[in-house]
């Protein structure tokens, strides 16, 4: 078995054991494994049941919100690197192999596109100041997340860690793979929302510009019978 030791995986999970069987399966199917993986849950007994067999480390979810479980997860990171996936997200192709320092992974969704999967890439969301998440890896240092953001607190950890995203290292084995119909797009209003205001404590025209963007946005899915 080969372990990348500069990468720790961690994925919060309350409920979605299936979810969170789909991802394990996922990464240790994988030819190179995280050198470290956190699991943060409010059922402790339960997840490690799940985990048995594997070098997982199971720590307690505080149960105030998702952020604060994965604020509690990053203080368990020993590795230089993190890649936070949420129960459910898997990675194909083996991704861990070239990785030696933070950046941005390939990704494509499931659930875009007419229900299809989007081809493998990089896509950069917000006027180039955001990244999906679950293909970001973050240094283990990265700012905490905010907790008064109930969907898009990994916004603001994504700018703080690359002010130029653009810039950052792309890695371009494998890919994480991730599901349409998670928080960010059933509450896709208020992820917007929240984007909007932590742009405009820096950006006040972007975060304008933005929010003009998605009442756009709101307005044409409405006209359209779309949903989300």
């Amino acid at each position: 078995m080969t372990e990348n030791e500069l990468i720790t995986i961690v994925t919060v999970v309350k409920d979605d054991e299936d979810g969170l069987i789909k991802t394990l399966a996922s990464v240790y199917s994988q030819e190179t494994k995280p050198g470290q993986y956190v699991v943060v849950t409010p059922d402790v007994v339960r997840v490690q049941e799940l985990c048995k067999g594997l070098q997982v480390d199971v720590v307690v979810d505080p149960g105030h919100g998702v952020y604060s479980a994965m604020n509690v997860g990053r203080q368990h990171v020993r590795t230089p690197i993190v890649l936070y996936l949420n129960a459910g997200d898997e990675i194909e192709g083996d991704p861990l192999k070239v990785v030696d320092d933070v950046g941005i992974l390939k990704y494509r969704v499931v659930g875009a596109l007419a229900s299809r999967y989007s081809s493998p890439g990089f896509h950069f969301t917000v006027f180039g100041r955001g990244y999906c998440h679950q293909a970001v890896l973050l240094p283990r240092d990265h700012q905490p997340y905010n907790e008064k953001y109930r969907v898009s607190a990994d916004f603001g950890v994504i700018r703080a860690s690359f002010p130029n995203i653009r810039g950052a290292s792309k890695y371009p084995v494998g890919s994480v793979v991730f599901y349409k119909g998670g928080l960010s797009t059933v509450r896709h209003k208020e992820r917007d929302r929240e984007i909007a205001h932590q742009l405009w404590k820096s950006a006040p025209v972007v975060s304008i510009v933005f929010w003009m963007f998605c009442n756009l946005k709101w307005l044409i899915k409405r006209l359209l019978g779309v949903k989300a």
